[in-house]
């Protein structure tokens, strides 16, 4: 009927605050409640995750295990894990507790890893274990802003 989204298919309906899909097919959005919720590919619908509000997500998959990363409302770093089959096997548990504005997340050498933009505009890397728990602190990634 004439959309402009056209050749876009509607997953499920509802409002979304942000989005982020893996290579492993996981499919992860922010609802305007704060809430993290997975689309499954096989359903129209949002299905809630673990309880609590974020402000951004970013996930990274290694050996059919993802973790989730969540910016929290107080702005630290927090982690959930699911399965291979996008089982949520644990709620959110806090990575590093150092406030940060921005996270992305990949396997960097075989080794899950967040990129953090901190709050002195600084970027930082933080190697995670693949259950979740941070393998050391921050590091600055460069030093110097950017230009």
């Amino acid at each position: 009927h004439g959309s402009s989204w056209m050749p876009f298919r509607l997953l499920a309906p509802g409002t979304v605050k942000a989005i982020d899909f893996s290579s492993a097919g996981l499919f992860f959005a922010i609802g305007t409640d704060n809430q993290v919720y997975q689309q499954p590919d096989t359903a129209n619908v949002y299905n809630p995750t673990s309880p609590g509000g974020v402000k951004a997500i970013a996930q990274a998959t290694i050996n059919g295990l993802t973790a989730l990363f969540a910016l929290g409302l107080d702005d630290q770093l927090y982690v959930q894990t699911l399965d291979a089959n996008g089982n949520v096997t644990s709620g959110y548990a806090l990575v590093s507790p150092s406030a940060v504005k921005s996270i992305i997340a990949g396997t960097l050498e075989g080794v899950l890893t967040v990129f953090a933009d901190g709050l002195d505009n600084q970027i930082y890397k933080l190697n995670v274990a693949s259950h979740g728990a941070a393998a050391g602190g921050y590091v600055s990634a460069q030093r110097g802003p950017m230009s």
